[in-house]
């Protein structure tokens, strides 16, 4: 099953802004999502069931939600280094 990903406002904004190496390792955590949104991440300490996080690279993680056949992207956090 594939799923669809989809962004709130706020995350699409940052995503859209991401650095050309963090781009590419939110693209593979993009695939990941689409393929298997339940193996790409794990679930957020205290979160609800379907609230789950997952890393892209070193340069940040999401915070997501799974909706039936559908990824919501709510957060992207992002770590700065330097």
């Amino acid at each position: 099953m594939n799923y669809g990903v989809e962004y709130h406002v706020e995350a699409e904004a940052i995503r859209r802004t991401l650095p050309a190496a963090a781009r590419r390792a939110w693209g593979e955590l993009e695939r990941r999502l689409r393929k298997d949104p339940w193996d790409a991440g794990a679930r957020m300490s205290g979160g609800l069931k379907d609230t789950l996080e997952a890393a892209f690279a070193a340069h940040g993680f999401a915070t997501y939600i799974v909706q039936e056949n559908r990824v919501m992207v709510s957060v992207i956090n992002l770590v700065w280094i330097g």
